[in-house]
Parts: C-alpha cells; sequence; structure tokens
C-alpha cells in the first residue's frame, strides 16, 4: 500500500516536471503581446481603415475649386516687375480694351483702378491691373445671369450664360488662372449647364465684393 503511494507520487511531481516549460513558453508568449492591439481583421471584399486627416491637413472647400489670380484671385507665371500707379493704370487700360467681349449692356469699367490698388511701397507684380480688368468682366456677368435668373427672363439667361462659357475659353483663364483642376468649368459652370445657378450664385459672392462696375457712359 505504502509502496503504491510513493509510486503515485513520483508520477505526479514527474508530470509536473514536464508540464512547467510548456507554462513557461505560453507565459512568455502572453507578455509579448500584453498592451499591444491586435491588428485589425478586414472582411473578403473589403479595404482597411483610410487613415484620418489630422487637424493640419489642408481642406478645400472653394466653390470655384482653387481659381486664383496674383494681385486678385493668383496666376501662373506672373511677371516680376512692381507696378507704379502710372504703369498699373496703363495695364488696366489695355487690357479692357483686349478682352474682346462687352459687359453687360448699360455697364461699364470704372474709369480707373480702386483708391491706393498699388500700396505705399510699391509692391505690386505686372499683372494685378489685369486680373482687375478680368474679374470685373467676370462678375458683371455673372451678376447677369443672377439678374435674369431672379427676373425669370430666360433669353437674357442665356445671353449670360454664353459669356460665362466664352470666360472658360478665353486666354486669361486658360493661360494665366491657375486651376489646373478645372474646378470653375465643374462647380459654376456645371450647375449652370443644367439650369441650376447655385455655383454662379457662390462664386459670385466670393469673388465679386472688389470688381465692381460703374453705368455705361460713366467710365470717362
Amino acid at each position: 500500500m505504502r509502496a503504491g503511494m510513493l509510486t503515485a507520487r513520483r508520477r505526479a511531481r514527474w508530470n509536473a516536471a514536464l508540464l512547467l516549460p510548456a507554462v513557461l513558453a505560453l507565459a512568455a508568449c502572453a507578455s509579448g503581446t500584453a498592451g499591444r492591439a491586435a491588428d485589425p481583421v478586414v472582411p473578403p471584399g473589403a479595404t482597411a481603415p483610410a487613415p484620418t486627416a489630422s487637424p493640419g491637413d489642408a481642406v478645400d472647400d472653394d466653390p470655384a475649386a482653387g481659381e486664383r489670380a496674383v494681385g486678385g484671385p493668383a496666376v501662373d507665371g506672373a511677371e516680376s516687375t512692381a507696378l507704379t500707379d502710372a504703369s498699373a493704370a496703363e495695364e488696366y487700360a489695355r487690357v479692357v480694351a483686349e478682352i474682346g467681349q462687352p459687359l453687360p449692356a448699360g455697364l461699364g469699367y470704372p474709369a480707373g483702378l480702386p483708391d491706393g490698388f498699388v500700396p505705399a511701397d510699391g509692391r505690386l507684380e505686372a499683372g494685378a491691373a489685369r486680373n482687375q480688368a478680368w474679374f470685373t468682366w467676370l462678375c458683371a456677368w455673372e451678376g447677369e445671369y443672377l439678374t435674369a435668373d431672379a427676373a425669370q427672363d430666360p433669353d437674357r439667361q442665356r445671353a449670360a450664360a454664353a459669356m460665362l462659357e466664352w470666360y472658360a475659353t478665353a486666354p486669361f483663364y486658360s493661360e494665366v488662372v491657375s486651376d489646373p483642376e478645372g474646378g470653375w468649368v465643374s462647380n459654376v459652370l456645371g450647375p449652370m449647364r443644367l439650369g441650376d445657378p447655385s455655383g454662379v450664385r457662390a462664386d459670385s459672392r466670393q469673388t465679386c465684393g472688389t470688381y465692381p462696375t460703374v453705368p455705361s457712359g460713366t467710365s470717362g
């Protein structure tokens, strides 16, 4: 009887000795993964979640999607020559004459540039007065389109829409304005072509506050 009890105890000790390495190995594996989140499991056909933008990432919410010009909304290839009052006035008058399409009936260009257009330190690049002339033209036709829409005058609205379509082919937009993705066409002309004035309205509100016209016959 006693011999049988001793044999059972020896067997228990041997089993414990054999199990101890396995227990230690499992403990080591557990300690190596403790505190580390498991890799996400992506279901078949799905993709891993995209990284979210950090607070410092830029977000483009411009309705015109990037249309910019130096001296007004920034342009590509602006000249490095600084404008003076005299050269800015000459540039403005020359570009007004070169645009090649009229303003809406009853409207004219201001006789000159706004007061203080050239800063006192003279730091204004050539091209700024050109931009002033072109955006005055564009804003006048956006305003005409919106006025015709409010008046429910389809003929007048179609005429204004034709001018806005022409602007997208004009050398100022195609060669000077920096809009590589064609955002102005997509976000302004796109809705307009479907009879929706919202794109024109948004661009006019955002762009046109500093490009006034005057009644025709008063521009000198």
